[in-house]
This record gives C-alpha cells, sequence and structure tokens, in this order.
C-alpha cells in the first residue's frame, strides 16, 4: 500500500501535464456562448441574486446550479479569460482520476491495476471534449462527486461507520446538482457489492436499505431533469426521432464507443444524427457485438466476477445518454463515455493481469500497456489542438464527418461572428438542407441574409421557423422584428400584436411596438420601448428600419431612425456612417463629417465610412468660403 502515494501523485502530474495544451484553447461557439460568453448572470460572478437564478433556471436546457456556480467562480476571478476556465476543467479531471484510483485500491486491496484502469481512463482522447470544452464543466464537476461518493460508500462498507454513509449520500445529491448523469449511481454502487465488496456482507437486505436515499435522489433528479429539457425545448420528437431510430442509434453508439475506445481515431464534436442513413447490417453487427460482450461476461461470472460488473457498470451508465430519450442532435459523443468507460477499462485490465498470471510474462504486458498510455497521451494531446477556436473545431467535425448538419450551421456561426456573412451563407444554407426542421440553422441563416441585405430572403426563413413551432411568441417576435426591417411595418406590427396576446411579456414584440409606434409618432413608443428591457441594444434595428425607410423614399423618417440609433447606441458605427451619408445627400455636410469622423473613430477597418469620410473633406475643401 505503500506505493499508492507515489502513484497518486504520479497520476495527477502525468494527468495534469497530458491537458496542459487545453489552456492554450480558448472559448469555442458552441455553447460556451450560452454557459459563459452571452450569459451576464455567469459574467457577473457569485453574488445571492446569482445563488438564487442558478437554484431555478432551465436555461441550456438543464438544472445544474452547481455547474452554474463553479462558472460564476471562475468569472468573478478571471472574467471572459479563457484560461482560468480551462485550469479549472483539467484540475477538475486530475482529482477525479486520483480519486477513481484511490476507490479501486480501497475496494480491491490492489495498486498496481486501479492504477492503470485511472491513467487509462483519465488519459484517452474521449476525455478531451469533457475537459477542454469549456461548456463541459458539468461533466468534471460531477466526475469529481462520482468517485467522491463511491470513495465514502466503500469506506463505509469495509469500516462500517454510519458516518461515511451520510457522507456518500451527501456528497451524491450535491453531485446531482452539477449532472444528472449521475443517475445510474446507485446501481454501480450495487455492482460493487458483487465485486469486490462480496467479501464484507452476507446478505443483501441491509444494502438494499441503505441504497434505498441513493434510488430516491435518482428519482427526484430524473424527474426534474426531464422538465428543465422540455422547458428548453431539448427533447427530441417522436417525429424527429422515431423510437425505432432511437434503439438503433443507442445500439451502434454503445458499439462505437467501445471501438473509439480502442482506436480512438476520427473524433469529432458534434456526431451527425442520421438516423435515416443508418445501415441495418450495421444495427445487426453492433448488437451482436454488444450480445456477444454480454454473454461472455455471464459465462466468466463466476470465475471472473469483475468482467460482468466491468459490462454492466459500461451499459447501465451509459443508459441516460444512449439517445432512448433523445436530447439535442447528436447521434453519440466523447463526453458521454466519461464514467461508462470505467467499467469497460476495468474488466480489460483485471482479465489482462490474469492473462499475465498464466500465459503471457508480466513484463512484457507491462511494456504493452507503458507503451498504450504513451500512443493514448500524444493522442490526447493532438486531439486538444482541435479545440483551439470554434472555427478549429467544426473545421474538424466537417472534415472526419459527412453530412453534418450542426457543423455546418457552428462554422456558418464563427464566420458571422467573425463579419464574413458571405462565407457564413452557404455552410448556414447547407445546414438548413440536411436538417430542415432545425430552427436554430434557419434563424442563424436569417440573421446572416438580412446583414447582407436581403430581408425578404431572412423574412422567409423566418416564416418556416413560426411554421415549425407555431405557439412560440418568441419566434413570431422575432419574424415580425425581421418584417420591420424589410420596411413592411404594418405586418411586422400586427405579427407583434398577435405574439404578445400568447406572451404578454414577449420584449422583443414590444420592442416592434414601440419601434413602428415611434416611426408614427405616437406617444406612446417609448413605454412599450421601456417593456422590451434592455436585454440587447436596439440601435441595429433602427438602422435596420431606417436603411428600409431610405429604400422607399421616406428620407425624414430615416433620418428620425438613424437619429434615434445613435441616440440609444452612441458607439454603433453604422449609425453615423448611414447618418452621415444621410445628411451628406441633403447638403449638411459639416454634421455629415462629424458623423462620418465618429464612424471612422469607432470602426477604423470600416473603408466605407473612410471613403465617405474623404468624399466629404474634398466637396467642403471645393466650397466657396462664408
Amino acid at each position: 500500500m505503500r506505493r499508492g502515494v507515489p502513484l497518486t501523485a504520479g497520476i495527477g502530474v502525468v494527468t495534469a501535464a497530458v491537458f496542459a495544451r487545453s489552456l492554450t484553447c480558448g472559448f469555442v461557439g458552441y455553447d460556451d456562448p450560452g454557459y459563459v460568453l452571452e450569459n451576464p448572470r455567469v459574467l457577473a460572478g457569485l453574488s445571492w441574486d446569482g445563488l438564487r437564478w442558478a437554484f431555478t433556471t432551465t436555461r441550456q436546457a438543464n438544472w445544474h446550479p452547481l455547474t452554474w456556480l463553479s462558472l460564476m467562480a471562475d468569472a468573478s476571478v478571471g472574467g471572459t479569460d479563457a484560461t482560468l476556465y480551462h485550469a479549472t476543467n483539467v484540475l477538475l479531471h486530475v482529482i477525479a482520476a486520483v480519486l477513481l484510483f484511490q476507490v479501486l485500491r480501497l475496494a480491491t486491496e490492489d495498486t498496481w491495476k486501479p492504477a492503470l484502469v485511472a491513467a487509462l481512463c483519465a488519459l484517452h482522447p474521449l476525455r478531451v471534449e469533457s475537459v477542454t470544452w469549456v461548456a463541459e464543466r458539468k461533466d468534471v464537476l460531477a466526475a469529481v462527486f462520482w468517485m467522491a461518493t463511491l470513495l465514502a460508500w466503500v469506506r463505509f462498507r469495509l469500516e462500517g461507520r454510519r458516518g461515511w454513509l451520510a457522507a456518500s449520500v451527501t456528497l451524491f445529491a450535491v453531485g446531482l446538482l452539477a449532472k444528472p448523469m449521475l443517475v445510474t449511481l446507485p446501481g454501480v454502487l450495487a455492482l460493487l457489492e458483487i465485486w469486490p465488496l462480496a467479501r464484507v456482507h452476507r446478505t443483501w437486505r441491509p444494502v438494499l436499505l441503505w441504497l434505498s436515499p441513493f434510488v430516491l435522489l435518482s428519482m427526484a433528479s430524473s424527474a426534474v431533469t426531464l422538465w428543465a429539457q422540455r422547458a428548453g425545448g431539448a427533447l427530441g420528437t417522436l417525429e424527429g426521432f422515431p423510437p425505432g431510430a432511437r434503439l438503433a442509434n443507442a445500439v451502434v453508439s454503445a458499439a462505437v464507443y467501445l471501438g473509439q475506445g480502442l482506436w480512438p481515431a476520427g473524433l469529432a464534436t458534434p456526431y451527425p444524427y442520421r438516423w435515416e442513413t443508418i445501415a441495418p447490417a450495421r444495427v445487426a453487427l453492433s448488437a451482436l457485438v454488444l450480445l456477444a460482450l454480454t454473454a461472455l461476461a455471464l459465462h466468466a461470472w463466476h470465475r471472473r466476477p469483475w468482467a460482468l460488473v466491468g459490462w454492466l457498470w459500461y451499459l447501465g451508465t451509459l443508459l441516460p445518454v444512449a439517445g432512448l430519450i433523445q436530447v439535442g442532435e447528436q447521434a453519440h459523443a466523447d463526453r458521454y463515455t466519461y464514467l461508462p468507460m470505467i467499467g469497460v477499462t476495468l474488466w480489460l485490465v483485471w482479465d489482462a493481469a490474469a492473462l499475465a498470471s498464466h500465459r503471457v510474462p508480466a513484463r512484457a504486458l507491462a511494456v504493452a500497456c507503458a507503451l498504450w498510455l504513451v500512443a493514448l497521451a500524444s493522442l490526447t494531446w493532438r486531439q486538444q489542438g482541435h479545440w483551439k477556436n470554434g472555427s478549429t473545431l467544426m473545421l474538424r467535425a466537417l472534415a472526419v464527418t459527412e453530412d453534418n448538419a450542426v457543423a455546418h450551421d457552428g462554422y456558418g456561426l464563427e464566420l458571422y461572428r467573425a463579419g464574413r456573412e458571405a462565407e457564413a451563407l452557404p455552410h448556414f444554407r447547407e445546414a438548413v438542407r440536411l436538417s430542415p426542421a432545425s430552427v436554430g440553422a434557419r434563424v442563424n441563416l436569417a440573421a446572416a441574409l438580412s446583414r447582407t441585405g436581403d430581408f425578404e430572403a431572412a423574412v422567409e426563413q423566418l416564416r418556416e421557423v413560426v411554421h415549425l413551432r407555431p405557439q412560440d411568441a418568441a419566434a413570431q417576435a422575432n419574424l415580425a422584428s425581421m418584417l420591420l426591417r424589410a420596411g413592411r411595418t404594418e405586418e411586422a406590427h400586427n405579427l407583434a400584436i398577435a405574439a404578445l396576446q400568447s406572451s404578454p411579456g414577449e420584449p422583443r414584440a414590444h420592442e416592434v411596438l414601440g419601434v413602428v409606434q415611434a416611426l408614427r409618432g405616437d406617444p406612446g413608443a417609448e413605454e412599450q420601448l421601456q417593456l422590451a428591457g434592455d436585454a440587447r441594444p436596439r440601435g441595429q434595428l433602427w438602422v435596420a428600419v431606417a436603411l428600409s425607410l431610405m429604400r422607399e423614399g421616406r428620407q425624414d423618417e430615416a433620418e428620425r431612425a438613424l437619429r434615434k440609433a445613435v441616440e440609444i447606441e452612441p458607439t454603433l458605427a453604422s449609425a453615423h456612417t448611414n447618418l452621415g451619408v444621410l445628411l451628406a445627400k441633403t447638403g449638411r455636410l459639416d454634421e455629415a463629417l462629424t458623423h462620418f469622423e465618429e464612424a471612422v473613430r469607432l470602426g477604423p477597418e470600416d473603408e466605407g465610412a473612410r471613403r465617405n469620410l474623404e468624399k466629404v473633406q474634398a466637396r467642403l475643401a471645393a466650397s466657396p468660403g462664408p
């Protein structure tokens, strides 16, 4: 047992070193904005108000208050510096790996085999998604509490002290606040009673009694999770994900994870869900593999009980994320293997050790394991490079997968955010083609179209969104806003009223009504705009409205709209540029010059504003003095 201390340190140091490359990565556009970059609650840091929000929100279609609080803690110190968030993820992963080693060492009264299991699980490239993705803080945070719960349970079973039982239940309850995937942990506790803890009990009756609080907590967490995911619109419909397709995808995914565990090539985020293209032969082969392994584990049960325990650990912990209840648009995900692969690894390591004691020289096996660990570590280091930023991540997914609507949408969004709308459009269009029912892709396509000035095409995309979600007041309000930008104020007005009838507090609907009323000179406009709140700056909307009015020749109204844009968002360069253009057309060159100068100051890379400034300066220089 003395070897436990240096092995513990070694596992921790090596894991931290291999994942150190994560510290050079930034945020990605896939979920990180919702969790951190565009989440004012998180960016505000820890506070009593933030604590209340964390326990009541279902943002990101999840209820995981502990995850929110941990991100708030990072924001309190590092703001939007990605390095701190990545460092916290790596630290949590290191702690989870060390705790796993301690759990297995204590439970099995062994040292080297638990160390090998912990190292193989910690250094595998499949862990990269959980560790290097800031939004997956919930994964590594929950893993720490999973391992801590197991450790407290094993101590209780070996020492019989009720304090350890209370600690185990408490740690489990807290862990569920980080990620609900821990709901399968009671089953793993029961498996440990089969092996290796069978030596410490002679009857199951007290064990079942001790497990009852864990089961009740799991049931409560499952109910809350379904409610949160339904409220967040993350649950797939039966039309989009038929039951037969879900079962087929679950079977194939379970086999795919095993293959990736042995040969981690072509890893990506996300993997496309194309259930209609899953070949029946592939489903049949995957099912055959799973059945064969099940039969093998059952056959070995009396002589090698770890085989059945490890296999049931894998299947049981995979069940919540197998896709039978579809959440999101991915077919499977590397992060889903974090806890399940422990079971398979445990089976392989203990079987390999048994084989070595009979047929294979121990030294040869040790060399093979060392080489495999080095290979995994190098692949993990390389895999982290794909997470440098959102563009590299999505390009990787597009390179190693086919027909990936989510990756096209994600890469298009990265281009859009970089101001490269023309390059983003083909990717958004491809995402819509591959996944016509994807509301997010259509909304993104509409945003890119509107930024390129094609408001009519943007309107058509948002009409389809309303068709897909006819009861969604936010979708109606979004369409009303785009109609307003297209200059169709009457339609926008009517649709905004309809949205408010179904959802009186819809902010964008109030925003549209306020703008329409302002254009009409209605004194109630300011009240409507106040009801819209300050969730986002409205300057860009006023600029878009002004451009529509200018195309219709309604110059006076356009000028009022642009002055309003400058008033409420003085740092919006496009408002100053367009107002300067309008003023220059009507001969008010001195005032136009002021706005062009401000536009160039705010956006020095804007060549259009600079050219307009030079033209006005030239006209003023050529004009006769007073």
